[in-house]
């Protein structure tokens, strides 16, 4: 299977729902991995999923050290309870540094710009990306990749 679309590498990116998944796929031929932690993703039913900061920590060390990359998953729909969790989370984020955040709501776009944090932000698939005017209004937003949905039409 070619890893090339058109002249453009294609980035291998594999999920990882613990860190011993983690450092199995991290060590496999993937360029990328993604994972959530504790809270605020989309992937919290299995109590046994998902990873805890110092996993992150470690997990964002491991990928960097070898040159692969890591997505964080904040993409879960927030209440309004969830905001201080989201503003404790995106600042030890800030201060771990992974590649970029895989989001679904845009608060996180404002929270990020309120605490003035430097963090890549990706759209999620949930954020159902469907036409070239949301992935414009989401490009002025700051984001910079987007998981269009699987209906987008990719002549657009």
């Amino acid at each position: 299977m070619s890893r090339f679309f058109g002249n453009k590498k294609v980035e291998l990116l594999a999920p990882a729902g613990t860190f011993e998944i983690f450092e199995k796929v991290i060590n496999s031929g993937t360029d990328a991995v993604y994972f959530g932690g504790k809270k605020l993703n989309m992937r919290m039913h299995r109590k046994d999923y998902n990873l805890t900061n110092e996993e992150i920590e470690k997990a964002v060390s491991i990928a960097h050290s070898m040159g692969k990359k890591v997505y964080v998953t904040v993409n879960n729909l927030f209440s309004q309870q969830d905001i201080k969790d989201a503003k404790e989370f995106l600042l030890f984020l800030q201060e771990i540094r992974p590649d970029a955040l895989i989001i679904q709501d845009y608060s996180v776009i404002e929270l990020v710009n309120e605490l003035n944090l430097n963090l890549n932000l990706h759209s999620s698939v949930m954020m159902n990306v469907h036409n070239l005017e949301t992935i414009k209004v989401l490009r002025n937003l700051g984001v910079t990749r987007i998981v269009a949905s699987r209906d987008m039409d990719l002549k657009t």
